[in-house]
């Protein structure tokens, strides 16, 4: 995709947090809608408040936003979503006691176009052919791993032009983030931009275009992710060394 083809996720000078405490003191960052973007950083670092913030769940933000050259700061959630920013969130969060074609039918309620929602749902089933097994299952007595690829296909069915993921790799075996880290990439070559909050810094990295890292709310360091694999300060903190 071209630059002028891709949207722009910015924020700069965004700061934002609960109550009296400020989380994020004042980020820049970008996310294109043609590449997978990845924000690294220890517990605590601001991560997911920025997720949240960039979904329209915080409220208390200031700064600059934009999408698609609007701002975001005002936007109600839903209304976000309507735009093609769709977030999975931390913990998979599906519904338990509904089944899996069910959550993932919850997940294109903003939609009209029957046809395509069809469409995307046999997708979504394509993308992860152990879903397809379950299609009727109930979602709270799938595994970690299967409840995580139907948080992700629930997130696919608002058809995002930009997924926000938070912590996909959280809680499962080494095999399974393998498996969900080759998914993501199959549905980005299909044109979802992604910005991905991970743990696994390695994983990530490896999958990514750009990626930023996060400490006690600031960006403190940004670029390629295959330079950020190789920067030293970057391999110390959060990839082990050597």
């Amino acid at each position: 995709m071209s630059d002028a083809a891709a949207d722009l996720l910015e924020a700069e000078q965004l700061k934002a947090g609960y109550g009296h405490l400020e989380v994020l003191h004042g980020v820049a960052l970008q996310a294109r809608s043609d590449e997978i973007t990845c924000l690294i950083g220890a517990n605590g670092a601001g991560k997911s408040t920025l997720l949240k913030t960039i979904s329209g769940l915080m409220r208390r933000a200031s700064g600059r936003l934009e999408w698609q050259g609007e701002s975001l700061l005002k936007l109600q959630a839903q209304t976000i979503v309507g735009r093609g920013i769709v977030q999975v969130p931390e913990g998979r969060r599906v519904f338990p006691r509904m089944s899996v074609e069910e959550n993932l039918r919850l997940g294109a309620y903003l939609r009209t176009d029957a046809d395509q929602v069809e469409a995307d749902f046999e997708r979504c089933l394509r993308f992860f052919p152990r879903l397809k097994e379950r299609v009727g299952q109930i979602a709270g007595t799938l595994s970690g791993g299967e409840q995580q690829m139907v948080a992700i296909a629930r997130g696919l069915m608002a058809r995002p032009r930009l997924l926000l993921l938070d912590e996909p790799s959280l809680g499962l075996a080494p095999l399974l983030v393998e498996e969900i880290f080759h998914i993501l990439q199959g549905i980005h070559q299909e044109g979802v931009g992604m910005l991905l909050v991970e743990q696994n810094a390695f994983a990530a990295l490896s999958i990514a275009h750009r990626g930023f890292v996060m400490e006690t709310g600031n960006v403190v360091f940004s670029g390629m992710a295959s330079d950020l694999l190789k920067d030293p300060k970057v391999r110390e903190a959060y990839l082990g060394g050597n």
